[in-house]
């Protein structure tokens, strides 16, 4: 019996030290969604957020081939490639589709890749990078962004039709089913992203981009805005909606001469 009023007694002081110990402590952070290994958007470089944004932007045309795991892309489905410019080039038979009927052909993982480095890798970071950026009055990092959203979206409603934009991606505020745009909204939305690119692209310059595209002549990018507005003027009547005032707009781009007539302009990585 004494020993087990001692075994009692032991059990019973470490109880309360343990108590003790666990109000003692001021707050214990249990959140942990934010890996602490990993730097949070507040601390990242706009240079790299950048890099990050060409890389990602880039790979959703040429895809990849190898199941890298360190980047957005899990590679399901078609693999030697895996990006729009396969897709797009078997499509218009400019390359063998392997098949005869679209739904053999093609498998929903076909386009997981696409979909998942359009949302979670490229638009998130842009977002993020532009927050920072205009804190740092950084214009022509928001420019590039800009314009390469722009021609993200069109293609994505290329290819798909309408998708998410107005309710995807905006903010800290997460939304798990986001409800769709119409593409022509959204290919209206990119026509007024595009002019905003332009008017950052001639805003002084506060930083210089990493820029494997033009090398930083910025005038090179406002051609390429100008020609993708182009196209977004045809698309537009394509989809039924354009207007006389983008007739108008479409004219006058080709008056001016300001849009890509010569290969040492195209816009390539």
């Amino acid at each position: 019996m004494r020993v087990m009023k001692n075994i009692n007694k032991y059990v019973a002081l470490v109880a309360f030290g343990a108590l003790v110990t666990f109000s003692g402590c001021e707050s214990l952070e249990l959140d942990l969604r934010d890996n602490p290994n990993a730097l949070t958007p507040e601390q990242a470089s706009v240079d790299f957020f950048m890099a990050s944004i060409q890389e990602d932007f880039v790979r959703q045309w040429e895809g990849d081939a190898d199941f890298d795991l360190n980047d957005n892309w899990s590679s399901g489905g078609a693999t030697a490639g895996d990006g729009w410019n396969e897709h797009g080039q078997e499509l218009t038979r400019m390359q063998n589709m392997f098949g005869r009927a679209y739904p053999s052909v093609y498998q929903n993982s076909d386009m997981d890749d696409e979909w998942r480095n359009c949302y979670r890798g490229f638009l998130s970071d842009v977002r993020a990078m532009n927050v920072l950026a205009e804190e740092q009055s950084l214009a022509q990092h928001i420019g590039m962004s800009q314009f390469m959203e722009a021609y993200m979206m069109m293609t994505m409603v290329d290819f798909f039709g309408d998708v998410p934009y107005t309710e995807a991606i905006q903010g800290t505020e997460l939304i798990f089913n986001p409800s769709v745009d119409a593409g022509q909204d959204i290919y209206e939305a990119m026509i007024v992203l595009l002019d905003q690119a332009i008017a950052n692209f001639n805003a002084p310059e506060a930083g210089t981009p990493p820029d494997p595209f033009y090398g930083n002549d910025y005038s090179k990018w406002i051609l390429a805005c100008n020609t993708l507005k182009l196209r977004a003027y045809v698309t537009t009547s394509l989809l039924g909606g354009v207007s006389g005032a983008s007739r108008a707009d479409f004219n006058s781009i080709i008056a001016s001469g300001n849009y890509i007539t010569d290969t040492a302009d195209d816009f390539q990585w």
